[in-house]
């Protein structure tokens, strides 16, 4: 996939008052630990990890299949993430270039 930037919608902390507070941010702009708001029929402009509900995407651009897929949350108590054992992440991460359905 070629350079792709979009608009993203984050909570981060506001260092100046210590609360988190939403914002609008280029993709480029996006960091380790930022929490994300996924909106409908988007393009993933990078590998996210799902925290909270269900998602439908598209991921015939990267394994060729025309299925779409269920991603579901990561539970915290239950399951463990760990992006490099497969098996155990791919059911809980939205990989960039991925069309949100």
């Amino acid at each position: 996939m070629a350079r792709y930037e979009c608009k993203m919608t984050v909570r981060r902390v506001n260092p100046a008052t210590n609360k988190h507070e939403h914002s609008i941010i280029s993709s480029t702009e996006l960091v380790p630990g930022d929490v994300v708001l996924v909106p409908n029929k988007c393009l993933l402009p990078c590998d996210l990890v799902l925290l909270s509900g269900q998602c439908i995407v598209n991921e015939s651009m990267l394994t060729g299949e025309s299925v779409p897929v269920v991603k579901n949350c990561l539970l915290p108590v239950k399951d463990v993430y760990d992006p490099l054992v497969p098996d155990l992440s791919k059911k809980h991460t939205l990989y960039s270039g991925t069309k949100v359905i």
